[in-house]
């Protein structure tokens, strides 16, 4: 368990992750504890580092979503070239 002070209390969670203007505790997937919109992180003290936050599922789906629509439009144009060039030979070489 991770410890952390705040105001002379003591909260723990199995994760504790900072943000930018948060800290959230976590319990597996469960927010046992969070302090948001934090301006002054001077009274919080951690036993250690902070742990990573874990990313964003539907950011992963969008970023994965957006590569697959650059492949799908590379491949198209691959695929073009193939044509052309098929039809180059058979042409001969003449294009």
């Amino acid at each position: 368990m991770r410890k952390l002070e705040v105001f002379g209390e003591t909260f723990e969670a199995e994760r504790i992750v900072k943000t930018a203007d948060s800290i959230i505790g976590y319990n597996g997937d469960m927010e046992v504890f969070a302090f948001r919109w934090v301006s002054d992180f001077s009274a919080f003290e951690i036993d250690g580092d902070y742990d990573e936050p874990t990313p964003d599922i539907s950011d992963e789906v969008d970023g994965l979503k957006r590569k697959l629509t650059t492949a799908e439009a590379e491949t198209a144009a691959l695929n073009l070239a193939v044509i052309d060039l098929w039809e180059t030979i058979a042409n001969g070489g003449a294009a």
